[in-house]
């Protein structure tokens, strides 16, 4: 298959792809940076590779890190 046949449109809630005039949407399960994501396919496969960032990193990043915390604490409380 061709590549041109493909169209891809990254939108944040989803991603339509269209290829030989065949509709698949997808949607995010959480929001998405449309500027930052990457279309790529695979030369040996021809796989579809799509690469997006959450738009709400830092937000993600803190409960992490939160986490981290708790789990690091409650480890700490089980060694006494």
């Amino acid at each position: 298959m061709d590549t041109s046949s493909l169209n891809v449109d990254v939108q944040p809630t989803y991603i339509r792809i269209i290829v030989k005039d065949k509709l698949t949407q997808i949607h995010w399960p959480e929001e998405m940076l449309c500027d930052s994501a990457q279309v790529q396919r695979s030369q040996t496969s021809g796989a579809l590779c799509i690469t997006a960032t959450k738009a709400k990193v830092d937000v993600i990043k803190e409960k992490n890190r939160f986490n981290a915390e708790a789990r690091d604490h409650k480890r700490k409380k089980e060694q006494l």
